[in-house]
């Protein structure tokens, strides 16, 4: 079985189809989406008078157009407000329409045999220009609460919004936007490493970098780390393919060519 993996979208939908037409072409059965989905920024009315989130909306049309679901992480460009007074299904996760499901902070699945934790939130570095609850909501960031529910037993795989301590990826986060942003990125971080420890993963995947890379196991970081780019990147730094057989990425692109 193969997975796409698709970094952050912030609810573009013509980059977002392009994940779907990938995700058809290389054969894979889900499309699992890293955080800053774009949850929540605006609202419409749907037949019965339902109210729901515009890009959710537009995702379940691709779902039915490819027949692939997608499941997503919170980042911290969603409206967490809004996003937390939606129910929980039975087993936990937050389906919003049909095919397409909110993975919550500490939420256990099983996909093609290996074994998942999702554990999404980061801090918007750039708060002090938004405006709350209109482009910026509490509860972005990881809390000590959300560690504890991450608890239990090693996985296979983590997927994580915010990038590990001991990752490679240039953090221009820690310089260019003041102390504050810097202490508080650090902290989410820290809460990752200790989810990390408890969870022993042979990969993480990550977005909120806009920054694609692979990190091989290092001595601080004995595992794969695989940080994906954004909605305004080419397909092959964006999203990549996930084979849960061998536990191996590669290119969407690589079947196109």
């Amino acid at each position: 079985m193969k997975v796409l993996l698709l970094g952050d979208t912030h609810g573009q939908a013509m980059a977002t189809e392009r994940a779907f037409r990938h995700a058809a072409r290389n054969d894979c059965a889900r499309i699992l989406q890293l955080g800053d989905f774009g949850f929540g920024w605006k609202s419409r009315q749907i037949k019965g008078g339902q109210t729901v989130d515009d890009f959710v909306y537009t995702v379940s049309k691709f779902v039915t157009r490819y027949g692939i679901e997608l499941d997503w992480i919170d980042g911290n460009h969603e409206n967490h407000i809004d996003l937390n007074d939606l129910p929980l299904d039975a087993d936990g996760a937050r389906t919003i329409l049909p095919g397409v499901r909110h993975l919550p902070r500490g939420y256990r699945f099983e996909l093609g045999g290996r074994t998942f934790l999702a554990a999404g939130g980061a801090v918007s570095v750039d708060k002090k220009s938004r405006v709350p609850f209109i482009s910026w909501w509490p509860g972005e960031e990881l809390s000590d609460a959300d560690v504890v529910r991450c608890d239990g037993p090693p996985v296979d795989v983590l997927l994580t919004h915010d990038a590990p301590l001991g990752s490679m990826v240039f953090d221009y986060h820690m310089t260019e936007f003041g102390q504050q942003a810097a202490l508080e990125s650090y902290a989410n971080r820290k809460r990752i490493s200790l989810i990390i420890e408890q969870a022993k993963p042979k990969w993480l995947f990550h977005g909120h970098m806009h920054h694609a890379y692979l990190q091989p196991p290092l001595p601080n970081a004995p595992f794969f780390i695989k940080g994906l780019g954004f909605d305004e990147d080419p397909i092959d730094q964006a999203a990549c393919i996930f084979d849960l057989g061998t536990l191996q990425v590669a290119s969407p692109l690589e079947k196109d060519t």
